[in-house]
Order: C-alpha cells, then structure tokens, then sequence
C-alpha cells in the first residue's frame, strides 16, 4: 500500500515538483491539499489531481487517510505546522530551510521522537548520483585529502512581494539558497566546521540579497556565495592534495532530465564522468518512504538539519 501525503499549502514549489515527484516515486501518492481559502484548494487539487481539498490546515491534519503532510509553507511557518502535523500522528516531510533556529529544529525533532513519527527536511540535491558520484570520488581518495571546497547558488531577483524577499516570513539569500550550499560545505568536506565568517549585502526589502562564507576545517577550508539578483548558477567544486573535482551547473537543484558531466583531475590526468539525468525529488521520496516504513526516527540533538542551522546561526552571529 502506498504512503499517502497530503501538502499543506498550495505553493508552487508543491504543485510544480514536489506533487509530480510524489506520484514518480514507488510507494508514494499524493492525494490531498489544503489552504486557508477552499476555492484555491480545490482549483489547486483539480490541476494536480488530488482526491480532495481542505479550506483549512486543521482539516488536513486531521483527515485519518493521510499518513503523511508536506509542508510547504514560509520558513516561519514551519516550525509551528510540523509539530502540529507530528502531534496529530503525521510523519512530515518540511522543505528547506527547516525552520529559522537550531532550538527550534531540536524542539521539531523532539516532537518527532516523543510522537513516534519521521521527520525529514527537503534536501533532494542529496539523492541525486552526482552528489553520490562526487561523494564517492573523495571518500575513495580519488582526489586525495580535501583541501578546499566551493558551492554557489545564484538565481535571478525574485518580485519584492515574493515570500523569499521578505524579513518577516524567513526570506533571503541566505535561508533560500545559502541552506544548500552550507549543507553542501559540510557534506563534501566530510566534517562539521570548527569556524564560520561571513558577509552579507542587504537589498531594499531588509533581506540579504547577496551572502558570502567562509567555513574553517580542521585541515580545510570551504567557501560559498549565494544571491537573489545575479545570473543563474549552481555548482561544486572540490580541489584536494591529487586533484580536482568540477561539475556542471545545476548540482542542487535539478529536477531531471539533465545529463551532468564531473570535469574530474587525478593524478595529473583530466577525464570527464558523465552521470545519467535523474529526478533527485522522486528518489528523495523513496528513501523517505523506506525511512518510514522503517519507523526511523531522529536524534533531536544530532542530526543533519540541525547541524546546518548552527552553522547558518554561526554565520549571522560572525557578521
């Protein structure tokens, strides 16, 4: 039987990807929506083909068939919602940023764990096999010890009214896009940092439409910029003690249908690894569906989530 979601908010990042990559998934259907307005529900359930439509975040959350809600709404949404959606006996599937404080990320966790029921934050970048192919070069010393590390995430400005450019509802570079390339310093530089410095350029909504870091390793560095306003572009590159790993644009966010190459230095030797197109969100939602029916649960204290929102937290605390 398949586990059934139900998404709260008629985001477009819901009806646009996650919904369709719900459906992709094995043992995984999408079948129910809500939002503050029913008319807009149930318009949104029709386009996505959704069984049905709630007027209220409440009525999802108590619909018995749903096994679990996908919440998609502002950051500062999330906390307050996910552990609603735990307490009425959900699993929850939160997009990124998980929330705005790493005390609040523990207290979210804590209810996961006291209520017996997953909870996970979107990373979808990770299940993608040009994360796991890179992951795989350097755990293998392919490149040698790791010495430096770069992402970047750029996209183009965003309307002032939008969500992501708004203080009061969690918006900026930082939270939008920076969440991932932090995440990223840390997964390829396989350690957690022991130093975080930064900068920001504030825009004329009051959030950072331009972020750049710097997170000190024991034995490496990382950096990272993120912005709201530049031209598209995402990618990582790792350079170790025997060589270099470079990929093509596009590593944290692709939904498919993308073919990547690894521009890949070993040895003194060059070569490119091409890694097949894939929908990283579909296969997110199968290693999600197989953690819950392993009813994994999470260290509140210990756990990728909230080891990047310290970070993130250093970061501010640097500027």
């Amino acid at each position: 039987m398949s586990v059934r979601f139900g998404v709260l908010s008629t985001a477009k990042i819901a009806k646009g990807g996650m919904i369709p990559a719900i459906n992709e998934a094995t043992g995984a259907e999408a079948v129910a929506v809500a939002s503050r307005n029913l008319e807009k529900a149930q318009a949104f359930a029709k386009d996505c083909d959704l069984d049905r439509a709630f007027g209220s975040y409440e009525e999802l959350l108590a619909d018995p068939e749903l096994d679990v809600i996908y919440v998609a709404l502002p950051i500062h949404m999330h906390k307050e919602w996910t552990i609603k959606a735990l307490e009425a006996g959900k699993a929850v599937l939160c997009e990124k940023a998980l929330c705005l404080h790493s005390a609040d990320a523990v207290e979210m966790y804590a209810a996961a764990q006291k209520n017996g029921k997953l909870l996970k934050e979107v990373m979808a970048y990770h299940h993608h096999p040009l994360t796991k192919k890179i992951i795989e070069l350097i755990d293998g010393g392919t490149i040698g010890e790791v010495r430096t590390v770069h992402t970047q995430f750029h996209t183009p400005t965003f309307d002032p009214n939008n969500i992501r450019m708004k203080k009061e509802t969690g918006g900026g570079a930082l939270n939008d896009l920076g969440v991932y390339c932090v995440d990223a310093c840390r997964l390829l530089s396989r350690a957690e940092p022991v130093a975080v410095s930064g900068k920001q350029i504030i825009g004329e909504t009051d959030v950072d439409i331009l972020s750049s870091g710097v997170l000190q390793f024991e034995n490496s560095l990382a950096t990272f910029d993120c912005s709201l306003g530049a031209t598209f572009d995402c990618r990582f590159e790792v350079t170790g003690t025997n060589g270099r790993i470079l990929n093509t644009r596009g590593a944290m966010c692709s939904w498919g249908g993308e073919e990547f190459i690894i521009n890949l230095q070993s040895g003194g030797e060059e070569s490119e690894i091409k890694v097949e197109a894939c929908n990283p969100y579909a296969a997110m939602i199968e290693n999600f569906v197989a953690d819950y029916n392993a009813q994994i649960l999470y260290d509140p204290e210990d756990n990728n989530s909230v080891g990047n929102l310290r970070v993130l937290e250093a970061f501010r605390a640097s500027l």
